[in-house]
């Protein structure tokens, strides 16, 4: 991807910062980053049943607790190169959301 943006082909690529830095020297392109886009949530799928409900539940909570001590924003920092917590509407995401 980051090659064909590179060669011309595309304008731009929505890309992982961490990522593309740990390899853009290796490529050798004269490529820039921008700031961060956007802030869409992490989503995780569980089995819809009562054997899951449980661990729904207990994953649900470690992850409030995360958030809330600033263990999520640490983490953000250590792999993404910012803190994604800390972005516009960050405060608007709901750390758990259930679609039917």
């Amino acid at each position: 991807m980051l090659k064909a943006v590179g060669a011309g082909k595309y304008d731009a690529a929505i890309y992982p910062y961490t990522s593309f830095q740990s390899i853009k020297d290796e490529l050798g392109l004269d490529l820039t980053t921008m700031d961060s886009i956007g802030l869409f949530p992490t989503v995780f799928l569980y089995h819809k049943g009562d054997s899951t409900a449980k661990l729904r539940k207990d994953v649900d909570k470690v992850l409030d607790d995360f958030r809330n001590n600033g263990t999520l924003s640490k983490l953000s920092e250590k792999w993404y190169g910012e803190d994604v917590f800390k972005l516009p509407g960050a405060d608007k995401v709901d750390s758990v959301i259930y679609w039917k």
